[in-house]
């Protein structure tokens, strides 16, 4: 039995390594029947590194995710024959398909692969060949390691992206217009065709303050439906779907009837008859809030921006001394700028370097501040502060204390001296320079510069201000935006304005209108607004400052005053004056004529005839025009004196 079982063990383990060779012979068998092919190399297609072009960049998409569909179907044993060329066609843009800053230009040739999938099969795929690239075509070399499939789609993503045009920034929408409303208790009465006489802009609202919505071309007629309530703006209706403000100045108005219930003698283009309307949008910077001057101040050369020279007061004779003879109302030496009044002071420089103020009831000295330098022209006063230019073109710009604190800045614009008395809307300072620059200023941020212009002539006169326009006369009479400095319209006619220009609202003949003597003597009533003549009147003598009142344009030369109608321009009567030379012009009360001589002669005129109704000598030499508050009238005289001049109670 031992040995039987002796002979079965080596048996037993020679047929187990039979077994295993067996199993090695089959699995040598198999594996050279499986065998699969060499992991296929991926190559990118060309790539095309000129601009590309909206088409160029769908190609660039295509080649990049056919390429991802090539790389798996050889991973899975898919079939890949070798890709054929393809020409991409080339598109050539329209101007809408493109960027605005983009040029269509013509794409190259660019090779896309073909992938045909097919059915599974269990054939041996062939390493795929990559494609033959043109000349123009750009290398791209081929990897030598396989990434993943995710790296793989990232880096395709990122060759995508990178090929892309890069977006042109969006273009910010021009903001339209909010309809506009009219005002309560205004109804619209009419609408009036006008023609644009050249490019002009187009605002939100009526100020170049509103953003800009759109560009009228010249020629173009439009609708025009409501106004402010100066007539400077006037709001064009309907074109490319914008509603918005222009300037009236910028349109010609013809070929409309008066509306039903107009006078007879009205004119059918009159911008009047449009609806008072207003913005409900904001502008993009706060418009300045009119400010009313109280009744009894006089803080300008001639009391209001528009020179005016309107004062609350009938100048009732007889006119007496109102201060005590032996009050204080003195300076160290000679006043050399006319007085202004403000509150309960009245205000002039004096040749000692100081700006004195006075109490205007009593004469007392307020405050006395150290200039340093001489000033010969009216104070500017517009809270909370005082404003003087003085001989050299210095701006200072004081608080009305007598404290080290006083002076809040200064400011020279250059070597030159002033023209005349400055003036002020709002937040900003207007200069004269004897330079033939008319500067504007911010006056509450130091005299920082907002905007000049420069004026052909001799002597800019002093600045008139409208409603949004301000008026520069020397050579030319220049209407220019209050806020921008643009010149809006220039008189064609007048050569050499010899006097500070008067700007009334409501007028006679046009919404607004302006007045104003050139250097030959004539007079020019011109509509403020657009610059269209009213009247224009040989004077035959030669004025140098104008007034006026509801009816009547007052005139003032060397040894006359004069009155004229003011709808036609007719001289209705004209009176000698004793004295030569005739400061600032008349100061116009209710129903009578204040006017001073250098020599110190002051006159009321009744404005009926001009006949002398008052008057009071102060037999003193005075350096400028009065300041008017209430019934008192200041007078600053070369010998140090202020006088304080009352009407009868």
């Amino acid at each position: 039995m031992r040995s039987s079982a002796r002979g079965i063990l080596p048996l037993a383990f020679v047929l187990l390594i039979g077994l295993l060779a067996l199993a090695l012979v089959g699995r040598l068998f198999l594996e050279r029947r499986l065998a699969l092919g060499p992991t296929p190399t991926i190559t990118r297609p060309a790539v095309n590194t000129d601009t590309p072009t909206v088409d160029f960049r769908a190609t660039i998409n295509s080649a990049e995710s056919k390429t991802q569909i090539a790389y798996r179907a050889a991973r899975e044993g898919i079939d890949t024959p070798t890709p054929e060329a393809t020409a991409t066609p080339t598109v050539t843009a329209t101007p809408a398909d493109l960027p605005p800053t983009a040029t269509a230009t013509q794409s190259d040739t660019v090779f896309v692969p073909i992938i045909d999938v097919g059915d599974l099969g269990t054939s041996t795929p062939e390493q795929t060949a990559a494609p033959t690239a043109s000349p123009d075509a750009i290398d791209v070399e081929t990897p030598t390691s396989q990434p993943d499939e995710a790296t793989q789609t990232a880096i395709a993503a990122a060759t995508a992206t990178a090929l892309l045009f890069t977006p042109s920034p969006t273009e910010t929408p021009v903001p339209t217009a909010t309809p506009t409303q009219p005002i309560a208790g205004a109804p619209p009465v009419a609408t009036l065709q006008a023609v644009t006489k050249s490019p002009i802009l187009v605002y939100a609202g009526p100020s170049v303050l509103y953003a800009q919505v759109n560009t009228l071309p010249q020629g173009l007629t439009v609708r025009l439906e409501g106004r402010s309530p100066s007539g400077e703006w006037v709001r064009a209706c309907c074109v490319n779907n914008v509603d918005g403000w222009a300037r009236q100045a910028f349109f010609n108005i013809s070929g409309n009837k008066a509306p039903a219930g107009a006078p007879p003698d009205a004119k059918g283009d009159d911008v009047r008859w449009l609806a008072l309307q207003q913005s409900n949008v904001a502008p993009l910077t706060p418009l300045p809030t009119a400010t009313d001057i109280p009744s009894a101040d006089y803080p300008l050369f001639r009391r209001d921006s528009g020179a005016t020279a309107r004062v609350a007061t009938e100048f009732r004779p007889p006119i007496s001394y109102g201060w005590p003879r032996d009050n204080l109302s003195t300076a160290a030496a000679g006043f050399t700028s006319p007085p202004a009044v403000v509150g309960s002071a009245v205000i002039a420089a004096s040749a000692d370097s100081h700006l004195y103020g006075f109490d205007k009831t009593i004469g007392n000295q307020i405050f006395k501040i150290n200039l340093g330098a001489t000033v010969e022209y009216a104070p500017a006063i517009q809270d909370p502060y005082i404003y003087l230019i003085d001989r050299t073109g210095e701006i200072i710009a004081l608080r009305p204390t007598g404290g080290p604190d006083a002076v809040v800045w200064r400011r020279r614009l250059g070597n030159f001296q002033p023209s005349t008395a400055m003036n002020i809307r709002g937040d900003t300072l207007f200069v004269t320079g004897q330079n033939q620059v008319l500067y504007a200023l911010y006056r509450l941020d130091n005299g920082r510069d907002r905007w000049n212009f420069s004026a052909d002539g001799l002597r800019l006169q002093y600045p008139t201000i409208g409603d949004q326009l301000i008026y520069a006369g020397n050579a030319k009479l220049n209407a220019l935006d209050v806020y921008s400095g643009t010149k809006v319209w220039e008189d064609p006619l007048i050569s050499g304005v010899a006097g500070p220009p008067v700007y009334s609202r409501p007028g006679i003949i046009a919404l607004a209108e302006l007045y104003a003597v050139d250097t030959a003597g004539t007079i020019h009533a011109l509509d403020a607004n657009t610059g269209g003549e009213l009247w224009r009147k040989a004077s035959g003598y030669r004025p140098s400052a104008l007034a006026v009142d509801e009816t009547r344009l007052y005139a003032a030369g060397p040894g006359f005053v004069s009155a004229q109608d003011r709808r036609t321009g007719n001289e209705l009567w004209r009176v000698p004056f004793a004295d030569d030379a005739i400061l600032g012009g008349p100061i116009v009360g209710n129903g009578r004529l204040l006017v001073t001589g250098i020599s110190g002669i002051v006159q009321v005129l009744n404005v009926r005839d001009g006949q002398v109704v008052g008057s009071a000598p102060v037999t003193e030499s005075l350096v400028g025009p009065p300041a008017v508050s209430g019934g008192w009238i200041f007078l600053a005289a070369r010998n140090g004196r202020l006088y304080g001049m009352k009407e009868s109670e």
